[in-house]
C-alpha cells in the first residue's frame, strides 16, 4: 500500500529520468501545496476594480468624461487596463513560474520547475539552513544548496514533506563534506564557514577578528536557530551567530568535535609517554617510538619493518613487511589494558610522530 502511494505521488517521467541520471529509484516527493481560494484573492481584486473603473469610464462617458481632454479621458481607463493586467499577472504566474517539486533519490535529488535538474549528494557544495517564515507543513527551516557549479536551489516551507527533506540533505551532506573536511584540515589549510573558520591555531569568527585556541574551545552547540561556540569556563557563549549565516553548520560542528576528540586523545598519559621516547608495557608487549617487542619470543620489530598492526576481539596481530609476508599474533589473554593499547596503535597508524 505504502508503495504504490509512492509511485502515485511521483511521475513515470521522474522515474525514467533518475534513471538517466544513476540516481537510483526515487523514494518520496515534495510537491507544493495545493494553492487555496483565498490566495487568488488579489488577483480577482485587481480584476474587478479594473473592470469597475472601465465601466464607470463608459457610463458616465457622454454627462461627464467627453467634455474631458482626451488625455484626461484616456486616463481613467488606463488606471482601468493596469489594475486588469496586475490581476491576470497574478493568477496567471503560479502557470508561468510553477513552484518546484523536488524527489528525494538514494544518490541525490531532482529539483524539477519548467526543467529538471539533477543534484548527486557528492556534488553539493554548500547547504544553508534558515527559519521558516511560517510554521506552515510543520517547516521549521528553509533550505538552500548550491551545487559545485554554482547553481543554486532553494526550498521553502511550500513543499510537503519540508522536514523529511531536509533531514536527509543534511544527512547527506555532512556524510560527503565532513571527512573531506576533516582530511583537509589535516594538510594544515583553514576550512572557512561563512564568517567562522577552523584553522590549525583554533576557531577564528568575525573574519579573524577573534580567535579562540583549541585548548580553550569547549564545544559548538547548534539549538534552534542559533549556532553556539563556547569557552571553557566561561557561562556566557564566546561566539553566537544565525544558523542561516552558517553554511554547512553540521560540518563545521563535526570537524571541531574530531579535532576536540583528537587534542583530547594528544593528552592521555600513555600517549604522551610514547611521543617523550618511554616504552610502554601491555603485558605480553611493548610498544616505544622504536617499535614493538613481544617478550616471550623477544622478537623485536621496527617500525619500518612493520606493514600493519592492530587490536581484534581475539588479541593483536602484527603485519611484518618481507618478501614472505609474516603475521604475528599475541592472544588477548596475554595482553592488559587493551583499550589503552588500541589507542596508542590508532594513534601511531595514523602516522604520528
Amino acid at each position: 500500500m505504502g508503495q504504490s502511494l509512492v509511485e502515485q505521488a511521483i511521475p513515470r517521467d521522474i522515474y525514467q529520468y533518475a534513471s538517466q541520471q544513476q540516481l537510483g529509484t526515487p523514494q518520496a516527493a515534495c510537491k507544493p501545496r495545493k494553492a487555496s481560494m483565498l490566495s487568488r484573492l488579489p488577483g480577482i481584486f485587481c480584476v474587478l476594480i479594473g473592470g469597475l473603473l472601465i465601466a464607470i469610464f463608459f457610463f458616465l462617458y457622454d454627462n461627464v468624461f467627453s467634455w474631458w481632454p482626451l488625455w484626461q479621458q484616456a486616463l481613467l481607463p488606463g488606471i482601468g487596463i493596469a489594475w486588469i493586467a496586475t490581476g491576470f499577472w497574478l493568477l496567471l504566474t503560479p502557470l508561468l513560474y510553477p513552484s518546484p517539486r523536488v524527489f528525494i533519490c538514494p544518490k541525490g535529488l531532482i529539483y524539477a520547475t519548467r526543467k529538471k535538474e539533477p543534484v548527486p549528494w557528492e556534488l553539493i557544495m554548500g547547504l544553508w539552513k534558515a527559519p521558516a517564515d511560517s510554521q506552515a507543513n510543520d517547516a521549521a527551516y528553509t533550505y538552500t544548496i548550491r551545487r559545485v557549479d554554482g547553481k543554486t536551489f532553494v526550498m521553502t516551507e511550500e513543499l510537503s514533506n519540508l522536514a523529511l527533506l531536509g533531514e536527509r540533505l543534511e544527512d547527506e551532506v555532512t556524510r560527503c563534506l565532513l571527512p573531506r573536511a576533516i582530511t583537509t584540515y589535516k594538510t594544515g589549510a583553514a576550512l572557512h564557514f561563512g564568517d567562522i573558520a577552523v584553522m590549525p591555531q583554533g576557531i577564528s569568527a568575525r573574519r579573524g577578528d577573534k580567535l579562540l585556541a583549541w585548548n580553550e574551545v569547549e564545544n559548538v552547540v547548534l539549538k534552534d536557530a542559533t549556532m553556539r561556540i563556547r569557552r571553557k569556563g566561561e557561562l556566557r557563549d564566546w561566539e553566537t551567530m544565525s544558523i542561516a549565516e552558517v553554511p554547512n553548520a553540521n560540518v563545521f560542528k563535526g570537524v571541531v568535535e574530531a579535532i576536540l576528540r583528537e587534542h583530547a586523545r594528544n593528552q592521555h598519559p600513555h600517549i604522551i609517554a610514547f611521543k617523550e621516547g618511554s616504552a610502554i608495557c601491555f603485558g605480553g608487549l611493548s610498544i616505544s617510538r622504536q617499535g614493538v617487542k613481544l617478550h616471550d619470543s623477544q622478537l623485536a620489530l621496527s617500525w619500518g619493518e612493520i606493514a600493519g598492526i592492530g587490536v581484534g576481539e581475539n588479541g593483536v596481530i602484527i603485519h611484518a613487511k618481507g618478501k614472505v609476508q609474516q603475521w604475528h599474533t599475541l592472544p588477548l589473554w596475554r595482553l592488559s589494558d587493551t583499550p589503552r593499547l588500541q589507542e596508542l596503535v590508532e594513534y601511531i597508524m595514523r602516522g604520528k610522530p
